[in-house]
């Protein structure tokens, strides 16, 4: 599984770094796409982020 995750999040203990060629190799041989909001509604920094099919209509 791969996963975004932000410094100070709940990530820090539970997921495994990787290097971003492992992370490129994944992201294209799972044909995904990456999802993600700059900023809230209320105009503040947003971390959202989701990781999709690229075939998914």
């Amino acid at each position: 599984m791969i996963r975004l995750d932000f410094p100070g999040f709940s990530g820090e203990e539970s997921l495994q770094p990787i290097s971003w060629d492992e992370w490129f190799k994944a992201f294209d041989e799972n044909n995904l796409a990456l999802v993600y909001q700059e900023k809230t509604a209320r105009g503040q920094q947003s971390n959202f982020n989701k990781l999709i099919s690229r075939d998914r209509t």
